[in-house]
């Protein structure tokens, strides 16, 4: 629904684009509809809600946008905006993900985006996408169009209105005006063409920019693509940004993500853990852990190796690799035991903010397995660059899984103007197996007082 006021909007009852929740042999509930609203002053103390349907299988949240000149004074504000709701639907038998809310207000180059799924207490079970293009190298480029490399599926209109870039060594962006499942169609009406500033094969991305972004009661962001924040990006309340699983087809994952100001509260976190190269017998049907490359890696009943080796109790790990300096790789996964696959190596973060505020965890760590020695993932990559304070008292983690057969410590490469973050709050360790130990990865970060 759209929904325009001249002079000022007041919700004291309910605006309501709700699923349907179903119920009856495990049928699907109704995803959330849309609501846009438009009013120079938002006020009053009702409720404005997209939110899933439950039943037993719960339907998505769906998208609330509101632009506006003045939001109310507390009491008349809609429960200081967390009365704007996307939920999804907690089905008995499954849950969706919330879905998506925009606060535009006048000025504002892009709006607040608001990821909230009502949880308390917890993290929301499913995660919320930013709709993904991916990280990927174009097949072909014309004028005007973008073919993909096909490692992420497309929604044939799902991403009309996205901006891209199609060269990420360069700066100038493009809005998507039509898309099949491979095909990319830009508007170039400004004058500026895809071939002035990139050809076939060059890296691409989306490119999602926000003013500001709050993740709050558990919302879950997953996001394929490069993330901009102009302002403050806040996680708290047990929200939680990652990035997509790596497998055996598509590695081009990671959490890119620049922001004025990071804060991330005590029960927030950035978690790419056991999100990069496959373990074996993991989606993965070889007897080895996948590595740098997607290739063969880790040996039976080894674990990975990235910035430390893996251990091993019979077989061999993959040699270590990458830049202590610079962590631009996943982790690697760990070998199978004799009855049990192999561990999943850590996923990649790169983080570049003005300010960053850390009580909660950054944490790419391999994944911990056990039977009949098989091998844990590797620890994967942080990358944290802050020009200005990196403070608090929260923890950096890169370190590989434990279990039986331990994998190795990743990489974590931290610059700041002024740190006083404690140097012990950050590790790469090695994996503590039961019967073989990883060794410990790399830690680059600058001393306490900055220096």
């Amino acid at each position: 629904m759209h929904v325009a006021a001249d002079e000022s909007l007041t919700v004291d009852g309910a605006i309501r684009a709700d699923g349907e929740g179903r119920s009856g042999c495990q049928p699907g509930a109704g995803a959330g509809g849309s609501i846009r609203l438009e009013a120079p002053l938002v006020r009053g103390t009702g409720t404005v809600s997209a939110n899933g349907g439950a039943g037993e299988v719960g339907g998505g949240g769906g998208r609330i946008r509101i632009d506006y000149t003045t939001w109310g004074e507390p009491g008349s504000d809609l429960g200081g905006n967390r009365n704007v709701t996307a939920f999804g639907g907690h089905g008995r038998n499954a849950w969706a993900s919330a879905g998506t809310v925009l606060l535009a207000r006048a000025g504002q180059a892009s709006g607040d985006l608001y990821v909230d799924d009502g949880m308390d207490g917890a993290t929301t079970q499913l995660w919320t996408p930013l709709t993904p293009l991916g990280f990927g190298r174009s097949a072909a480029l014309t004028a005007d169009t973008l073919t993909t490399d096909g490692g992420i599926p497309l929604a044939p209109g799902g991403l009309v209105g996205v901006t891209i870039n199609p060269n990420l060594a360069q700066a100038q962006t493009f809005r998507v005006v039509a898309n099949t499942g491979n095909t990319l169609t830009v508007d170039v009406t400004g004058g500026v063409s895809l071939t002035d500033v990139a050809q076939a094969g060059d890296p691409y991305a989306a490119r999602w920019r926000f003013d500001n972004v709050v993740l709050r009661r558990g919302g879950f962001l997953l996001t394929d693509d490069l993330l901009r924040v102009d302002g403050t990006l806040s996680i708290d309340e047990h929200g939680l940004v990652s990035h997509r699983d790596a497998t055996a087809a598509f590695d081009s994952v990671r959490v890119d993500l620049e922001a004025g100001s990071l804060v991330i509260g005590a029960t927030g976190a950035i978690d790419a853990s056991a999100r990069g190269y496959l373990g074996g017998q993991h989606g993965n049907p070889d007897w080895f852990g996948r590595t740098i490359g997607n290739a063969a890696g880790s040996t039976y009943r080894s674990g990975g190796s990235y910035g430390g080796l893996g251990g091993a109790w019979d077989g061999v790990p993959n040699p270590v690799y990458g830049d202590a300096s610079d962590p631009a790789q996943l982790g690697s996964g760990g070998s199978p035991g004799a009855c049990g696959r192999g561990g999943d190596g850590g996923g990649l973060i790169r983080l570049r903010a003005g300010a960053l505020r850390l009580d909660g965890t950054i944490r790419a760590d391999g994944e911990s397995i056990s039977g009949c020695q098989p091998g844990s993932g590797s620890g994967g990559g942080v990358r944290i660059a802050v020009d200005g304070l990196l403070t608090g008292e929260g923890t950096v983690s890169a370190s590989g899984g434990g279990g039986e057969v331990g994998g190795g410590g990743g990489r974590v490469a931290v610059t700041a103007g002024l740190c006083t973050l404690p140097a012990d709050h950050v590790t790469a360790t090695g994996g503590d197996g039961h019967n073989a130990d990883g060794a410990d990865g790399t830690v680059s970060m600058p001393a306490a007082d900055g220096r």
